[in-house]
């Protein structure tokens, strides 16, 4: 009777060019896509190196500054931390700073976890505050501010915000005791 044509009816010129379009489309789309998702990739990997790189510079920054804090040191002094004077930087590079002083918050010490940073600003600072009672030449009230701010600037440290630690150890408004000499 009748008999069924399965076949393919041929494309038309106007189908062909129109199948052809989506087809390039596709393409065009899957390749902006790869591209797209590359350059995120190359600027999430350039983001995270200049990251890095700034924290690193930022580290060595805070190290060099805490070889200069306890170059400013006495030897007295530094003989109470256990460092000699040619052992400074070395102490500073590997921390052996924070082995060797020992933060006692709520009980517990936190030495081994302790940046360089915080220890050479507290060693510094607490040495001020000893200085300016030796020499009773600040008021009470602002060594015992001072002594707080430091309190507050150790928990800062050892909770690892050190950057919010060293910004109160910066705050804190001592300066150096004078030397006076005393003449007959």
């Amino acid at each position: 009777m009748f008999e069924k044509d399965n076949s393919i009816p041929p494309f038309s010129s106007f189908e062909l060019h129109r199948q052809a379009s989506i087809a390039r489309n596709l393409v065009i789309q899957a390749c902006v896509r790869a591209a797209v998702r590359a350059s995120a990739k190359w600027l999430r990997m350039i983001f995270l190196e200049s990251t890095r790189l700034a924290r690193g510079l930022a580290a060595e920054r805070r190290r060099r500054s805490a070889i200069r804090d306890l170059q400013r040191l006495d030897d007295r002094m530094l003989k109470d931390i256990g460092v000699q004077r040619g052992g400074i930087e070395f102490a500073a590079r590997n921390a052996v700073a924070a082995a060797i002083i020992c933060f006692p918050i709520g009980g517990t010490m936190a030495a081994d976890c302790v940046p360089l940073d915080c220890v050479a600003a507290d060693l510094r600072l607490t040495t001020l505050i000893e200085a300016h009672g030796e020499a009773q030449d600040v008021a009470a009230e602002t060594l015992a501010q001072a002594f707080f701010t430091v309190m507050e600037a150790r928990k800062a440290c050892n909770q690892g915000q050190v950057e919010a630690a060293i910004k109160l150890y910066e705050s804190i408004p001592l300066r150096p005791v004078s030397s006076r000499t005393f003449r007959d």
